[in-house]
């Protein structure tokens, strides 16, 4: 259910995905409460879907357009999106298997 969950929401991404993660030694859910509003509104205002690794089961104030799960295959996810920043082209590249 979980894969089929997360395919479903990249296929209706019509305006394309953002991939959020902090990481694995940094937990989004203990950030200060300003700073996880400003990403927040920040996200609200983008017509793009949002998928935000997020490592609590509740996510407060969660944007309409915003889905979280407490793990993501990124290496999947990276490799099925457009990237527009260089670290990202980068991670993109090496998450492609060669043919």
């Amino acid at each position: 259910m979980y894969f089929q969950d997360l395919q479903e929401f990249l296929d209706k991404a019509k305006d394309g995905v953002i991939y959020f993660s902090l990481g694995t030694n940094v937990r989004s859910d203990h950030m200060p409460e300003e700073k996880m509003r400003a990403f927040r509104e920040a996200f609200s205002e983008l017509p793009q879907k949002i998928l935000w690794k997020w490592e609590s089961d509740i996510l407060p104030g969660q944007p309409a357009n915003v889905k979280f799960w407490k793990w993501l295959p990124q290496q999947d996810i990276l490799g099925n999106i457009s990237l527009c920043d260089i670290k990202s082209v980068y991670v993109k590249q090496i998450s492609v298997l060669p043919t």
